[in-house]
Order: structure tokens, then sequence, then C-alpha cells
């Protein structure tokens, strides 16, 4: 096991190769609370579809406001995607997603495709939007599973929700529906969109996919302390979970090649292990694991992009701020600063987001490009000499 001082940058960001306004093109933050609360968990959807094409996907107001039918949503705002020359910064084409409303997903999946989860089903498209398959989504009791909750309206339905995730060689691609008590899991080809296995699972805080396992994060103690990983096996007859791994705080594992994973989330570090759990290297901040929340001014890993090749990830860390929400979209802007390590951990880049809040951020496929929206500003930097 590898361990790193806390908190050494090599290099910091001065300014971005470009920048460009999504709000040209569209892009709005709801302001009504309601909307807030329902569509903000999704912010930006920022990915490379390769290392030519960016896609961008946000918010945009809806001008036909109507009722929602086959062709095209109803409500206040579309979701829309944008893609966008790396090179130049200039924005390709645009796509208005049809049926997405509050269930809307999109991942790059491989073969440079689009991959989009609606209301109906997951559409795969080409970096030009022409659509080459659909899979209709089937029917599960995920919404029926468990207590009611207490109110009058639907008092027989649980909340649910819909996501995609993707595997890091982009060929395996997870369908989730998490209700209150369980989540149904389907694994499909991401290749020909065609369905592979479906499990259910008891509901989680937050998951990742390999093409052979299945991670996700349960809290097993009262005060929520101790985050545990499972690892269920997707590949041979036994299926069940094989390891059940205890990291203290930390909530959000993802897989940084097929091997290995990178494990942050509210904790007291970044934590890169094995799926049979053996730590490969770590890398500690200054907020205490045996505390449920950071003390104000405490340095916070809060969750982890990697790069396609597993040789760079991007974390968003902040300083605390007592007083803010801890169940907030996200901390104040002012504190957030993005670095990028190396698979060892170190710190090879940081930049400090002071003008504006961090809605998504994405590596390029070799490392090499990190690219970030603040507010309504697409800005993409250059992480090694040109």
């Amino acid at each position: 096991m590898v361990g790193l001082l806390p908190w050494q940058i090599v290099a910091t960001a001065d300014r971005p190769v470009w920048a460009t306004d999504l709000s040209a093109v569209g892009s709005t933050v709801p302001t009504e609370p309601r909307d807030r609360a329902r569509l903000l968990t999704f912010h930006h959807r920022l990915e490379f579809v390769n290392d030519d094409l960016l896609s961008v996907t946000f918010l945009s107001r809806n001008l036909n406001h109507r009722m929602t039918t086959s062709e095209g949503p109803g409500g206040d705002y579309v979701w829309m995607t944008a893609l966008v020359n790396v090179h130049s910064g200039e924005i390709q084409r645009t796509k208005v997603w049809a049926n997405a409303s509050d269930v809307f997903d999109l991942a790059i999946v491989d073969r440079n495709r689009l991959a989009v989860l609606d209301r109906w089903g997951i559409r795969l498209y080409s970096d030009t939007f022409e659509q080459l398959g659909y899979l209709k989504h089937t029917s599960d009791t995920v919404a029926t599973v468990g207590p009611s909750p207490n109110r009058k309206i639907f008092a027989d339905l649980n909340y649910s929700e819909w996501s995609l995730d993707v595997s890091p060689t982009l060929k395996t691609l997870a369908v989730l529906h998490r209700g209150g008590s369980v989540t149904a899991v389907g694994l499909v080809d991401a290749i020909h969109l065609e369905p592979r296995n479906r499990f259910t699972t008891p509901s989680f805080f937050s998951s990742t996919i390999s093409d052979e396992h299945f991670v996700y994060t349960t809290f097993d103690s009262a005060a929520r302390r101790i985050a545990r990983m499972h690892v269920r096996n997707l590949i041979g007859s036994d299926t069940a979970d094989s390891q059940k791994i205890a990291i203290p705080n930390c909530n959000s594992p993802r897989f940084l090649t097929s091997d290995l994973l990178i494990v942050t989330g509210m904790c007291s570090g970044l934590f890169l292990i094995d799926t049979a759990g053996h730590q490969v290297a770590t890398r500690h901040m200054d907020f205490r694991s045996d505390s449920l929340r950071p003390q104000n001014g405490q340095r916070v890993a809060s969750s982890a992009e990697p790069s396609r090749n597993g040789d760079k990830l991007a974390v968003t860390e902040f300083r605390y701020v007592q007083g803010s929400a801890w169940r907030d979209t996200g901390p104040r802007s002012a504190d957030v600063t993005i670095v990028v390590y190396d698979a060892a951990l170190k710190p090879v880049f940081e930049l400090l987001c002071s003008e504006g809040k961090v809605l998504a951020y994405s590596l390029s496929p070799d490392g090499t490009l990190l690219a970030v929206t603040v507010d309504h500003k697409l800005s993409l930097y250059r992480l090694t000499p040109q």
C-alpha cells in the first residue's frame, strides 16, 4: 500500500484552451423550488464521446409548453445535448430529447455512441444523433415494494428513479430502477442494445459497474458512519454478493479500470482498492474518518471521474463551511477545487472554481484534457504541455 503526503499540487491552471457560453444555445437553470428539487439532481452531464468530440447535456426552457405526448415533453424544461468540437470549442449540433422529463440519463458507450434513457426505454444514437436502436423498459414492482409513503394521492406507490451506468470498457450498460426498498438492475450489451441479465438488490446509496462486477454501497449502522461496499459477480454461475468491504463514511465507488475502484464521497480521503478489498493506494484528507460529518474548514473529497484509459481521475474537493446544508446538491462554489490525480493518487493539476457553481466535469479518454461547466460556461483545460 502506498501512502502519500496530504495536499501537494504540481501544477495549476491559469486559463482554458477555449470557453463556450452554453446559454447561447439555451442552457438554463430552473429557479422554481419544485423544479430545482425534481431536476437539478442531474445537473449537467459532460462526457467525451472521443478525442475529437465532447457531449454536454443541460436543461433548456421548453418553448412548446403543452401536454406531454409521445412526440415531445410538455413541461417547463427539456433536456438538450450539444456536441462540441474538442479542438475549437465550436458547437457542431444540438438535439432536444423527446420523452425526457425527470426520467432521463445519458451515457457514452462503445463505438462513439450515445445511450439515452427516457420514460419509455433506452435509445442508441450515433455521434450525429441518428437513432440506431431501441430497448423498451422491462416492467417491475420497484415502486410498490416496501411501506407506502404517508400521503393521500397514490398512497400505494413509492418514489422511484431511473439512471444509467456504463463499464470502463463501454461495453456493458446497467439500467437502474431504484425504489424505496429495492433496486432493479438490468444489464445490457451496449454495442447491440441487447438485454443480458436482470436482478434485484436492496436499495443502495450509490453503485458502479464493470464487465465482471457490480458494486453498490449501503450504510450498516444507525449513525450511518460505516458505508459497506457489496461486490456482486456478474460472470459465472455464482452471481451472489462475493465481498463486503467496509470503509468509514466513503459512499461513492467508481471503477477506475475493470479491476480497480477509486472510493471517495464525503470521507477522509481517496482509496484505490481492488474488488477483493485490498488497498493499492490511499490519500488522506484532514477530515477524521470517525466523524459523521466534517468540521468547519476541513477538506473533503466529494466525487471522482476517471479518464477512460484509467491513467487519471478528477476529484472535486472543498473546504466544508459550517452551517451549509449537508444534503444540498453541492458545496458552495467558492470552496470547490477540481484536482486531477494520476493512477498512484499523486496530484498533477488543480483548478479552483470560484466564479460559479460547478455543474459537471470530465477527463478526455487519454487523460490529457479536462472539460468543466461552471454555471453556463463550458471550458477546456490542457493538463500536459502541447
